[in-house]
């Protein structure tokens, strides 16, 4: 990739200048980028084609499909993606656009989020999807990978002494799961605190997803899925699971977290129209957002009055998840508020 934009490195050119002159380093570093393009197109093409027939061959073997049935998939898969096409014409034109477009033509492309990468093997009693990720066109999805999601492969590179430091900074080891209790309090926290990341660290030097896997074989708790998890990467490949209960719950979540993450920034500029008296324009914004009349009522008046959360609802549900130390801190603050002013 670093060949593919920058040409052949500065030493590699110096050495070329020495040797062939101006114009024997400028064809030089041409042909290296026709080269790389190549490749680059060659490896993206493996991982893209190769996973569709995969994928085709498993659904006909596994799934009882018919040359009918791939015939009709693969016809609905380009007409919706010409459809896109003529919708968003422009976006098709830009390299990460056409990659969108390569792979919306491939029936990975209807997994749930986060799976659209990987080869759909099978379904668990429970509807969890099973998913297979190949030997083949593995460097493609990584080139894929680095031009669509920088960040996130930056943060999948990680070795296994960062990854778990990165962890702890954010208190995130995934799936919005924490690393340590950030409230534990007393020397009991403390200890519980210090083994979390002591195992975060330690997690991190073994294969997490078959050391998980082998665990339960070996207790007898045997799930769905295990024994290819273990079993799997000694031949190059490697199992993981989709959202528990099926893709369409995967779905469904992948839509809650966006609506949520799109309402969050956009309350701070609603919150500023309602207390600058621009209530239907508040209004019209939180219904684009998709929050009910009864979410939209709540917000208006919370932002009008703060203290308005304090509801008989908020309060009894307070009582039911807080501390005692936390009830007793509300009512020395309910009993302090109401007492009278000297």
């Amino acid at each position: 990739m670093k060949d593919l934009f920058a040409g052949l490195p500065r030493d590699v050119q110096g050495q070329l200048i020495r040797d062939l002159g101006e114009v024997g380093r400028a064809q030089a570093v041409s042909y290296a980028r026709a080269k790389a393009i190549r490749t680059f197109a060659v490896d993206v093409g493996m991982f893209y084609g190769l996973n569709a027939l995969l994928q085709t061959g498993l659904g006909m073997m596994l799934h009882d499909q018919s040359a009918s049935d791939v015939e009709k998939e693969y016809t609905g898969l380009l007409s919706r993606t010409l459809d896109r096409i003529r919708e968003h014409p422009l976006d098709a034109l830009n390299p990460l656009g056409f990659l969108d477009t390569i792979a919306g033509l491939s029936p990975l492309s209807q997994n749930e989020p986060g799976k659209t990468a990987r080869i759909l093997w099978t379904y668990a009693s429970d509807g969890t999807a099973l998913y297979l990720r190949t030997p083949i066109g593995k460097i493609g999805e990584e080139f894929v990978g680095w031009l669509q999601q920088p960040l996130q492969m930056a943060r999948n590179a990680e070795g296994i002494l960062a990854r778990p430091i990165t962890n702890t900074l954010m208190n995130d080891r995934g799936f919005s799961r924490q690393v340590y209790d950030p409230d534990a309090k007393g020397v009991g926290g403390v200890a519980s605190n210090i083994g979390r990341i002591a195992w975060e660290f330690m997690r991190s030097q073994v294969p997490e997803t078959q050391f998980t896997a082998l665990s339960r074989i070996a207790s007898g708790q045997v799930r769905e899925g295990d024994v290819a998890q273990t079993v799997a990467p000694f031949l190059g490949f490697t199992v993981s699971r989709g959202a528990p209960g099926g893709p369409e719950v995967g779905l469904m979540l992948d839509a809650e977290r966006q609506n949520k993450q799109h309402t969050l920034a956009a309350m701070s500029g609603i919150n500023d129209l309602i207390r600058s008296g621009n209530k239907a324009e508040a209004v019209r914004q939180m219904t684009d957002l998709g929050m009910s009349k009864a979410r939209i009522a709540y917000r208006l008046k919370v932002a009008e009055d703060p203290r308005a959360r304090l509801s008989p609802y908020a309060l009894r549900k307070f009582e039911q998840q807080a501390t005692s130390d936390q009830r007793a801190a509300m009512q020395r603050m309910q009993q302090q508020n109401q007492a009278p002013t000297p």
